[in-house]
């Protein structure tokens, strides 16, 4: 029973990783260096995920302070296309 949990968890996790990294290869501005940090030791990773949290939270503190209002065009006319 063991063994099939296991066995079980390893695949999602493959999965995981597969889907993980084809967003990756897709998306024009990710590192080359997270392609492979799946063989980094957990220490490691934790520390990258850590940098990457704080950096997150300084280019929020960063933002501008007003809201950034997106205005959806329907029809070709822009404004409120509400029926």
């Amino acid at each position: 029973m063991t063994l099939l949990i296991t066995r079980t968890e390893h695949r999602d996790t493959e999965a995981i990783q597969a889907k993980l990294d084809e967003l990756l290869r897709i998306h024009g501005e990710a590192r080359d260096e997270l392609t492979a940090i799946d063989e980094k030791e957990v220490e490691e990773i934790a520390a990258h995920r850590a940098k990457e949290r704080e950096n997150d939270v300084l280019s929020t503190a960063n933002a501008p302070s007003e809201p950034i209002i997106i205005q959806q065009v329907v029809d070709g006319t822009p404004g409120d296309n509400r029926p």
